[in-house]
């Protein structure tokens, strides 16, 4: 019999207790980036052509999202059920503008039904990183707004069901995933973006944050390691349904969970083979992909990232100052640091931006930077 169709051996209350706050903890961070990311996101839509996505600008959860060993107990902790349930609103979106809150409860879309996921006593759905509910949802959300049109979304709070009018926004297909590892490392591989909770909090402002993410993000306008999508809905979020699906299992889990000799251990008994794949993805997600391979790529990054900043209407000279820090940072990762000659580059490209936004002239890169927009 596999461990995933034996019960789960009970957590205790402090353990029940260590996974909500580390869930709060890392809704709070997701949120903050996710937040911080979708002004340079949407702001850049046009660059990115037909990688774009219609976002509404929440994540949901169920209670199968939670790991199998947890959900019964952690569940009910956090108020999430088998309707799905907003875990946090992006400020500025449109789900933010209509009024919803994390812990919503979504009941329709375009007067379809969104039927609950009942709650499941093994992990076996979760094989391969399957998840048919995450597909239904995400689908019937892209059928709802599809090309962009409005939704209308009922949902239920305290009890009361309301309805708001949505009008989604066209973003880029790019979505950002905080790896819960002590590392300052920034990574990318195709349409997701994996920032290092130790660079997380290396940063010391949203602007900071935003040029991190304009870094990788002009790598993807680029056309370096990006795959073609069209515009949908992807889950509510920006770019793409899956974030819960890689970040809760290590969101939820914390200190309940130990990572030993590759096998992860709760409670007394072993998880299955793919939740452990899950957290292990997450955990060095900020391994995968590289850092813009040759000094050239990162200046022609460097460069077009100050515009998508400044597009987005950042603050260019406080946001690319996060590179300088950088550099004399000793602990930092070598590939992070960035050389004399690239750090002059980048004092010469803010100068360039700023100069263009005080004189209200557009704000396109120079083409002797050879700075080209990938196109499909």
């Amino acid at each position: 019999m596999s461990s995933g169709s034996l019960p789960p051996a009970p957590l205790t209350p402090e353990q029940v207790q260590d996974s909500v706050d580390s869930f709060e903890d890392s809704m709070s961070v997701q949120q903050r980036v996710a937040s911080s990311v979708r002004p340079v996101l949407v702001a850049n839509a046009d660059l990115c052509e037909k990688r774009t996505v219609f976002s509404l600008g929440f994540e949901w959860i169920t209670i199968n999202d939670l790991p199998f060993e947890t959900r019964r107990q952690v569940g009910p902790a956090l108020e999430v059920g088998e309707t799905p349930s907003i875990s946090y609103v992006e400020a500025g979106s449109p789900a933010a503008r209509a009024g919803l809150r994390r812990g919503d409860l979504l009941l329709m879309a375009n007067y379809m039904t969104i039927k609950a996921e009942p709650l499941q006593e093994t992990v076996a759905s979760r094989r391969e990183g399957i998840r048919p509910y995450r597909e239904y949802l995400t689908q019937l959300l892209a059928d709802a707004g599809e090309d962009g049109t409005s939704i209308r979304l009922s949902y239920q709070r305290g009890g009361v069901d309301d309805v708001v009018e949505l009008q989604p926004q066209e973003t880029c297909d790019v979505q950002v995933i905080v790896a819960e590892n002590a590392s300052k490392t920034l990574s990318s591989k195709r349409r997701t973006i994996y920032l290092s909770r130790g660079l997380y909090e290396f940063a010391q402002s949203d602007a900071e944050l935003q040029a991190l993410i304009a870094h990788q993000l002009a790598d993807f306008i680029r056309g370096h390691g990006t795959s073609n999508t069209t515009g949908t809905i992807a889950g509510g979020i920006v770019g793409g349904g899956a974030a819960l699906g890689v970040m809760a299992p290590i969101a939820i889990l914390g200190t309940v969970l130990s990572l030993l000799d590759g096998e992860l251990d709760v409670g007394g008994g072993a998880m299955e083979a793919l939740v452990v794949v899950l957290i292990a993805g997450a955990v060095t997600g900020s391994r995968i992909g590289s850092w813009i391979a040759t000094s050239g790529n990162e200046r022609k990054a460097d460069y077009l990232s100050a515009y998508l900043l400044a597009r987005a209407g950042v603050d260019v000279k406080d946001a690319m100052n996060v590179w300088f820090r950088l550099s004399k940072e000793s602990d930092v990762a070598r590939k992070l640091r960035a050389s004399d000659a690239r750090l002059t580059a980048i004092n010469k490209v803010v100068q360039e931006v700023t100069a263009k936004r005080d004189a209200n002239e557009p704000l396109i890169p120079n083409s002797k930077m050879k700075v080209s927009v990938a196109r499909d």
